[in-house]
């Protein structure tokens, strides 16, 4: 079922951008008539450009398919006693007396895909739980660290941050 979804966005973005060139052309001979070169291609650049990102981000992302938008954002949350990580209806708690260490996973795979990760160890647990810097309310992770993880390596958090290679930053750590 996602497939199809999938791909029927993929075919609605394609006709957004041909439909939003089409009426980026309309405009640039609209103005072309009356204000000539080189206006009549910055009427066609902008009017395209708003028409397809007002199509893209209202009409496909908030409207048709909210709902996959929703599902494919990661949503992250938490209280007093443990954090949370959803994607759509998958949650992963993260108890926060179990942590033993946090860490920042880089990549060099970014900006296309999800470079930047917090990991989350929890004692006796193989696996980390990992949470994406494009994740919901990630920001709220630098609240976290000041709450609960005393003594938090603020270099290796600034150099996990920016940095855009394959590396691993020890954050936090309970031993």
């Amino acid at each position: 079922m996602i497939l199809i979804y999938e791909t029927l966005y993929k075919i609605l973005f394609l006709v957004s951008v041909l439909i939003s060139i089409y009426l980026g052309f309309k405009a640039g001979n609209l103005v072309q008539s009356d204000y000539g070169f080189p206006w009549n291609y910055i009427a066609l650049i902008f009017t395209s450009l708003i028409c397809h990102t007002v199509f893209v981000r209202i009409v496909l992302d908030k409207i048709i398919f909210r709902k996959l938008t929703e599902m494919y954002t990661p949503v992250f949350e938490y209280d007093t006693e443990r954090g949370s990580i959803r994607y759509g209806e998958n949650i992963q708690y993260i108890p926060w007396q179990l942590v033993v260490k946090v860490e920042i996973l880089t990549t060099d795979k970014g900006p296309w895909e999800e470079d930047v990760w917090w990991l989350f160890h929890l004692a006796d647990v193989d696996e980390p739980i990992g949470i994406p810097q494009g994740a919901e309310n990630n920001k709220d992770l630098f609240d976290v660290l000041e709450k609960y993880f005393a003594g938090t390596d603020m270099d290796a958090l600034f150099a996990g941050m920016v940095s855009v290679d394959n590396a691993l930053f020890r954050v936090w750590s309970l031993d």
